[in-house]
């Protein structure tokens, strides 16, 4: 089945729990833009750098890549992602991806 709440819990759960002790993830954003789609949406455009300093051996550490956020009011009138679409830079599929990342920690 499709990514939901729940799973998205999960994968973040499990990555903090992962990390080495007094470490925490470092998210570098560049390149950013905010494009006003109509009165109830917007999408938000970022390159970003992740390193997520865990425990792992067998996931990568640092993560590449550029994110499309679509956002919308939710029921209470605030801003809520209702999409979220994460490519490789320059198409280069050898670098993982911040979606790699919950994809190895979801499960």
């Amino acid at each position: 089945s499709g990514w939901d709440k729940l799973k998205e819990g999960r994968y973040f759960i499990a990555m903090l729990t992962s990390l080495k002790t007094d470490m925490h993830p470092e998210l570098i954003l560049t390149n950013s833009s905010f494009e006003i789609l109509q009165l109830d949406s917007a999408i938000y455009y970022s390159d970003y750098s992740l390193t997520i300093p865990h425990t792992l051996e067998s996931i990568p550490k640092d993560f590449t890549g550029r994110f499309q956020l679509t956002l919308m009011p939710n029921k209470n009138q605030l801003w809520s992602i209702v999409r979220w679409i994460d490519v490789s830079v320059d198409n280069d599929t050898l670098k993982p991806t911040w979606s790699i990342l919950k994809a190895s920690f979801a499960n």
